[in-house]
């Protein structure tokens, strides 16, 4: 099996740890998960096709657009980790989807100047009827319209995760950052996956294209000139980034083997679940079969 480079450490030595199957896209073929034997981070590979992210994700997300959740707590959540850290003026939201965070920003500051890049036509539109957001749909991988810079904030939250090209899209989120200028980033966190929880057909998804933990994380955002002010290693693993080095220091390193280890436990333990899962698949492929 030929793997990809990995986009963190640039090496291409790879183990394949499990094999993705989707409840939600059936139609999808068993996908490689596989980590990285250098840094431990853990991404599909090799991949099916070069967008394969792009294509998976808008499949599933077009399934949410009639969704209406009470996100508050999530972004009181997010609020509290980054207030005493940023002055906001201009803020751009990344997948912003219902346009839940910058609602919650703008009864704070209702003076704020939001934008958002959200890739679902029906989202997007919504954006800019409810709330009269300035949200565009292009690709955040490649160049950025000239108004897209100068932000106090960009928030990123479960975002890099899903993306083809997240060293382009962090690159680019860089130079869309004014001096001071901050990023949120918050991605599942793949040490602190629940005992129990079904693996390859839950935690893994057709929509995540990477699985980070902090350390990985970290080296990710400094590869591409982006450095810590302050990070959190919870059920999710998060951070504000930005231009200046030597904030944090001394981050633990999570090594491939402990990566590599706690995965197979949790692969081990969540084997009940998706056997679970893969019979109500194979019920309801007969099901449809015999419709």
């Amino acid at each position: 099996m030929e793997f990809d480079a990995c986009p963190v450490c640039d090496l291409s030595g790879f183990e394949v740890l499990a094999y993705m199957k989707s409840p939600v896209l059936p139609n999808i073929k068993k996908t490689p998960i596989s980590i990285c034997k250098n840094c431990g981070f853990i991404t599909v590979n090799p991949k099916p096709f070069p967008q394969f992210a792009l294509e998976w994700n808008a499949a599933w997300f077009a399934r949410e657009v009639n969704d209406n959740p009470d996100e508050t707590g999530r972004w009181q959540k997010f609020w509290n980790r980054i207030e005493p850290h940023v002055e906001l003026h201009n803020v751009l939201d990344i997948g912003s989807r219902h346009g839940n965070a910058l609602a919650f920003l703008n009864q704070k500051f209702p003076d704020l100047q939001c934008k958002a890049v959200e890739m679902v036509d029906e989202f997007r539109k919504r954006l800019i009827a409810k709330y009269g957001v300035d949200a565009e749909s292009f690709d955040i991988a490649s160049l950025w319209p000239d108004r897209f810079k100068e932000f106090d904030l960009v928030i990123c939250r479960m975002v890099l995760e899903h993306l083809d090209k997240p060293i382009e899209t962090l690159e680019n989120i860089k130079t869309s950052l004014s001096s001071s200028g901050l990023v949120y980033v918050s991605v599942p966190n793949s040490m602190r996956i629940r005992q129990k929880q079904p693996i390859t057909r839950d935690y893994f998804r057709p929509i995540h294209a990477h699985y980070f933990n902090l350390h990985t994380l970290v080296l990710l955002m400094e590869k591409c000139g982006l450095y810590p002010v302050i990070l959190g290693d919870e059920g999710d693993a998060w951070g504000l980034f930005g231009h200046t080095q030597g904030v944090i220091e001394n981050i633990k390193e999570i090594s491939y083997r402990e990566q590599k280890e706690f995965m197979i436990k949790r692969i081990k333990h969540g084997r009940y679940g998706d056997c679970k899962i893969a019979a109500k698949m194979v019920a309801r492929k007969l099901l449809r079969k015999h419709a």
